[in-house]
């Protein structure tokens, strides 16, 4: 007897600790994986419940949840440390430069940006890697075992928003800027990369220079110095590719771009028709960091203010009024994207046009999260509200990208 009680103390712990690990898999797998391990998850809760019950009798059976609790507790634990395995990046073959002969080679023009992949699945590295590098400089992020959490809310996004069209838009932007420049530059060729999918800066400058670069121009398709502009430099610079002969040229990004600032003027105009700006609320979101990342990164913040600023002033100078533009944050500061909405509201104004100011291309961010927290607050009957969303390729977009290329180029030609 005493046996068979040991025995079903010990499967009721073995399910208890298996019930904790699918959990996490349930928050965190693939939404086609998913149902297969909460399936396993309601097994293992089923058989662990039965086990421990046939432990006890009467009113000891009180002891089974206490009994299971610690191991459902490191069941979770342990997958999340399995989960969040870090993320490390394959190393290049070493890089052979081909010889030139004068004249030969062309410049490689590496269109280098965030990136978001399509899918979940293909986000879950991402995160992992940019998590990585929270810890890795000691940026405050949410705390290890709640991090799962975080993975479930994103699933939960990409689900929601049917995915993401982020990295085939830059896709787009690129081949345009290509055509674009390439009637005055015939010798440019256009590599993208990203620093959150592949190919990642490294690879696509190590590709240009396999494939005959003899410069490589990082351009920057960034709003602000962060992070992660400072990771793609870091990325070229380990191809050591000066000491070989390669020329390199970085472009600095895009905050202080008076072509960029002129392409808010330019949709503002288009999408207004025939109101007046004085009907016109014009709403610009940034991204927005914790307050406690400034020390670490702290260009980010002032530039992501400082540009939506400048968007301002250059609104006002068409005609717009000052008290009709309102700046938020689309995360971590205030004012939150619905407080600048209810602010804009008080204006009496018809028309409401929402910028996410900070985001190069479609995202999860410009079109889901920042619509779904608009969505909050009501709107007057006569009151509409146009989401413009992120820059995308119009051609102000694409000629602010080409100038800090041409700056470049211009920088090499003496």
């Amino acid at each position: 007897m005493d046996k068979s009680i040991n025995a079903n103390k010990v499967f009721s712990i073995l399910f208890s600790l298996l019930a904790g690990f699918f959990f996490l898999f349930t928050l965190v797998a693939a939404p086609l994986q998913a149902p297969l391990y909460s399936a396993g998850l309601s097994l293992a809760l089923v058989a662990c419940v039965f086990f421990a019950f046939r432990s006890f009798e009467g009113w000891r059976r009180l002891f089974t949840f206490p009994l299971l609790l610690p191991g459902f507790i490191l069941g979770y634990l342990g997958g999340t440390v399995m989960f969040l395995q870090p993320i490390s990046h394959k190393e290049l073959p070493p890089l052979e430069v081909p010889a030139h002969s004068e004249g030969e080679g062309f410049t490689a023009v590496i269109y280098f940006t965030h990136g978001e992949p399509p899918t979940y699945e293909r986000a879950i590295p991402a995160w992992k890697h940019t998590i990585q590098e929270f810890d890795r400089t000691g940026t405050p992020f949410i705390p290890y075992p709640l991090r799962p959490f975080f993975f479930n809310a994103v699933r939960a996004e990409f689900l929601e928003a049917g995915g993401s069209h982020h990295n085939a838009i830059h896709n787009r932007m690129m081949m345009k800027l290509e055509n674009m420049m390439q009637a005055t530059h015939p010798d440019l060729r256009f590599y993208i990369s990203f620093i959150d999918d592949h190919p990642y800066p490294n690879e696509a400058a190590w590709q240009a220079v396999k494939d005959g670069a003899k410069k490589i121009v990082l351009t920057h398709v960034f709003l602000t110095e962060s992070s992660h502009t400072l990771e793609g430099e870091e990325m070229i610079d380990e191809l050591k590719l000066e000491e070989q002969g390669i020329e390199v040229c970085t472009t600095y990004p895009l905050w202080n771009s008076e072509t960029l600032i002129e392409m808010f003027l330019a949709q503002a105009e288009q999408a207004r028709r025939d109101l007046v700006p004085a009907q016109v609320g014009i709403l610009l979101v940034a991204h927005g960091q914790p307050p406690e990342w400034d020390e670490i990164y702290p260009k980010q913040t002032k530039q992501e203010t400082d540009f939506r600023l400048a968007i301002r002033d250059r609104l006002v100078r068409a005609g717009y009024p000052t008290e009709n533009i309102s700046l938020a944050w689309m995360e971590s500061r205030e004012p939150t994207p619905q407080k600048g909405l209810q602010d804009l509201l008080q204006q009496k104004v018809r028309l409401i046009l929402v910028f996410s100011s900070s985001i190069s291309a479609e995202g999860i961010h410009s079109t889901y999260e920042i619509p779904h927290m608009l969505s909050e607050v009501p709107l007057p009957e006569g009151v509409r509200l146009l989401n413009l969303g992120a820059w995308n390729d119009h051609p102000l977009v694409l000629q602010a990208i080409a100038e800090r290329i041409e700056s470049c180029l211009d920088e090499h030609s003496h």
